[in-house]
């Protein structure tokens, strides 16, 4: 009798496992999406009027705010961690946060360079290409590209990685299993195509791990994510108002 309860218990922890995994990839099909929506728009903007292509950006915007509602409900509802205010303190980690994630970005990029001959990672090269010449683009959404990749991209991607994969697949005060298999996860959907990329986006999502894992505080993360992107998105804005060519 009691080896039929303990199995049955096993396979309810198996069931409850294999459900979150499923819940987890949803959420993080949900965090990509503003992403896949812009390039789309990008894509197809040639294919319609300046007003039809004006609502779908309105659109995009109205549907970026409902996942980002959305992932931050999910988000509280798993962790149940109170969210705490930034401090000047908490700047400052911040910022060396962000300054560790450039290092490595550095690096990763050099070594890309010596090793393979490329400039970028070809995730980089995926989001250069979305943009093409910025006179053929449909300026509204040029900055709605910057906007997500600079804001909405750090909000969703922090919220489902850090936020809900911390808390829905691992025990509360777990550290390492947490760390390797959410950087490992965040790491392969920024399409690696070879180990240093790999590496690169995998330490990223370190550095976003443990700026969350400080203080439990998913806005630190947060933080520290847009800081890093926002580099990407001035160079882009400034590409958008001529200043540079990319």
């Amino acid at each position: 009798m009691e080896q039929e309860i303990n199995q049955l218990e096993q396979d309810r922890n198996k069931k409850s496992i294999f459900v979150s995994i499923l819940k987890f990839i949803g959420f993080m099909v949900v965090a990509l999406a503003p992403m896949l929506m812009v390039g789309t728009l990008i894509g197809i903007q040639s294919e319609f009027s300046t007003l039809t292509n004006s609502i779908l950006g309105v659109l995009y915007i109205v549907l970026s705010v409902f996942i980002i509602i959305f992932l931050w409900k999910k988000y509280k509802k798993y962790s149940k961690e109170k969210i705490q205010k930034i401090g000047l303190r908490d700047i400052g980690f911040a910022l060396l946060f962000f300054l560790i994630a450039r290092v490595i970005a550095i690096v990763g990029t050099l070594l890309i360079t010596m090793i393979y001959g490329s400039e970028m990672t070809a995730n980089d090269e995926a989001l250069m290409a979305l943009t093409g010449p910025s006179a053929d683009s449909f300026v509204f959404f040029s900055v709605l590209f910057i906007l997500s990749i600079s804001i909405i991209v750090p909000i969703t991607e922090e919220l489902t990685f850090r936020g809900i994969g911390t808390n829905l697949l691992f025990k509360k005060q777990s550290f390492w299993l947490p760390l390797i298999i959410t950087s490992t996860i965040f790491g392969l959907l920024h399409t690696p195509t070879d180990i240093v990329s790999f590496l690169l986006y995998g330490f990223l999502g370190v550095v976003f791990f443990l700026a969350y894992y400080r203080r439990k505080n998913i806005l630190d993360a947060i933080l520290v994510h847009i800081l890093n992107n926002s580099l990407a998105g001035i160079v882009f804005l400034l590409d958008l108002l001529g200043l540079v060519s990319l």
